[in-house]
């Protein structure tokens, strides 16, 4: 940096981002800043309105003609003041880490990760474009903890900043009822005392303590199941999976389908968590077919769990039968938006040929095609 103003006492260099400056030597986590040169006319040896608070003073000796450090970023550095009797011709260079920051989702009380974000890698201002589902079970649990940490994929992340939400600020309790309010917010991020850094996001809360049906039914219901839906693809029966089905406790809805399967000794035998799983199948189908885009994924993962869980094929097939049956007259659906949803649900479609598709093809198809394969390797062709 070579002074433009004769013996300067103070200059005040601005940050900002040098998106040309991609040299190969340097590790891909550093991106160099560019410095804009300005003399500050105070000439003190103290911030200005050029300098503001959020600035880092350095002293550089005489005959110095390069200096390097790592302004951290995250604390919002928008400029930096050298302190020096003299400048003579020299080089002032500025790297900047770039975390690669996430952010995570937690209650304050109980410490329950509830989710977190993916992590947007080397960037001062990461934008991640991520909905989140929670439920929200008891108002006495009603602060939310959002930490931002660096990711690091050899030591401990770092905790950079963190927010803490309360749930009242996006619902309202009145007259025994609750309702949802739309959240804007730009929020301050704060660590041991100290404010810096701003993190943007929305809030809405959705009541769903309407019993569902075929009319009440939105997609906010099918967003909070596949909250339940475990890594293997199993819904674990819990008394929240049975509150969808209209039941108070997971207790209440075992009754009521053994009740059902009666008849059925196998399906009966089998674990609660597959009837559990079986059952949403069976939900998805019957009251969400409009949303089978949205759903498509978590159907297939599930649909791999029984599979795997259920091997005979001719158990697999009562079960499926027995759910769907018993959602149809839970729920009692009678009306269906095509011969689509019609199949899927094992209800018997009059039609003079059936074509199947790759759209149209799941799991149970290929387990049935892999049943009538001979030891041979041989498919007898049947009816």
């Amino acid at each position: 940096l070579t002074p433009k103003f004769p013996n300067p006492k103070y200059v005040s260099l601005h940050l900002s981002e040098n998106n040309n400056y991609n040299p190969m030597f340097l590790n891909q986590r550093y991106k160099q800043i560019k410095l804009e040169y300005v003399r500050c006319s105070c000439n003190k040896h103290k911030p200005c309105a050029i300098c503001n608070e959020k600035s880092t003073k350095i002293s550089i000796p005489d005959n110095t003609e390069c200096i390097f450090f790592n302004p951290y970023i995250s604390k919002n550095l928008q400029s930096i003041a050298l302190d020096s009797e003299w400048l003579d011709e020299g080089a002032l260079q500025v790297t900047a880490k770039n975390p690669d920051s996430y952010v995570k989702i937690s209650s304050v009380f109980t410490g329950v990760e509830y989710d977190k974000t993916r992590v947007v890698y080397k960037s001062i201002k990461p934008d991640w474009q991520q909905v989140f589902h929670i439920p929200i079970n008891d108002l006495n649990d009603q602060f939310f903890l959002l930490e931002v940490y660096d990711s690091n994929a050899f030591s401990k992340h770092k905790l950079l900043r963190y927010y803490v939400l309360d749930i009242m600020d996006f619902m309202e309790v009145r007259d025994g009822t609750i309702k949802g309010k739309h959240l804007d917010l730009k929020c301050d991020l704060t660590l041991n005392g100290s404010s810096s850094g701003k993190l943007h996001f929305t809030a809405d809360f959705y009541s769903l303590t309407t019993p569902i049906s075929k009319n009440t039914i939105t997609i906010n219901h099918l967003y909070l199941l596949i909250t339940y839906q475990r890594q293997d693809g199993c819904f674990e029966l819990t008394d929240d999976v049975a509150n969808l089905f209209n039941f108070p406790s997971k207790d209440d809805l075992i009754k009521s389908f053994v009740a059902y399967a009666h008849n059925n000794e196998v399906a009966k035998e089998l674990h609660v968590d597959v009837w559990s799983s079986a059952l949403i199948t069976a939900f998805l189908n019957a009251l969400l077919w409009t949303h089978e885009r949205e759903w498509r994924t978590v159907y297939a993962k599930t649909e791999t769990y029984l599979s795997e869980t259920v091997t005979d094929l001719e158990t697999k097939e009562r079960l499926y039968s027995l759910a769907n049956n018993f959602v149809i007259d839970h729920f009692k659906v009678s009306e269906w938006e095509n011969e689509d949803q019609k199949r899927s649900l094992g209800i018997s479609v009059v039609s003079k040929k059936i074509i199947i598709t790759r759209r149209t093809v799941t799991v149970r198809h290929v387990r049935r095609y892999m049943s009538y394969q001979k030891d041979t390797g041989c498919f007898e062709l049947t009816s």
